[in-house]
């Protein structure tokens, strides 16, 4: 792709296309939003990057400050996603003093030591040995039923399925279930 406009994405040759990925949910404003542009213009003409305490660190913690439930103190930065779901996994194992976690097929949630064995993919082929701990089950996918099986007669197998794989499969020890709640990578899947 040459450039985005919106929602539609160019290519080199000049062709246009319905963006309907949008980057995988984390373009939503669409590509080039003149709003979004001016104010990374003016981040930029002040500071290149934000890892020290400045104004507009402070206004966006105290947003989420104020929004965020009773009791909890404390708020944590990252760079990015595959950094946030090893803290999570860090905090889930911190909290339950379990580290065994399950994902699901066709989930993503980086490239991480941490979160790769959790990756229901193809794409970690030759990229072990893994995390020891980390488990996946399909995904519940009505659409494109693993089991090859309708809903509603199917009975849930899907979860039945995650029940066997925590069961005979782990050591009893999970401590965190990692989700998306529509799969991305895996092709924008509801389940």
């Amino acid at each position: 792709m040459a450039r985005g406009v919106d929602c539609t994405l160019i290519d080199e040759d000049g062709h246009e296309y319905i963006d309907f990925i949008a980057g995988i949910a984390v373009g939503s404003v669409g590509h080039c939003h003149p709003h979004y542009v001016e104010a990374l213009k003016r981040q930029i003409e002040r500071l290149t990057f934000g890892s020290f305490t400045t104004e507009t660190r402070a206004k966006f913690l105290d947003l989420v400050a104020s929004v965020t439930p009773e009791g909890l103190t404390r708020i944590q930065m990252f760079s990015g996603g595959a950094e946030a779901v090893e803290a999570a996994l860090r905090l889930a194992h911190a909290a339950t003093g379990k580290s065994e976690v399950l994902g699901f097929w066709g989930g993503f949630h980086g490239k991480t030591a941490g979160v790769l064995p959790l990756l229901g993919s193809e794409f970690k082929h030759h990229l072990g040995p893994f995390v020891p701990g980390r488990y996946s089950s399909p995904y519940a996918d009505c659409y494109r039923c693993p089991f090859k099986l309708r809903y509603p007669d199917c009975g849930i197998a899907c979860a039945e399925f995650v029940r066997d794989v925590i069961r005979y499969q782990t050591a009893g020890e999970i401590g965190a279930i990692i989700v998306e709640p529509m799969q991305g990578t895996a092709g924008n899947i509801i389940p």
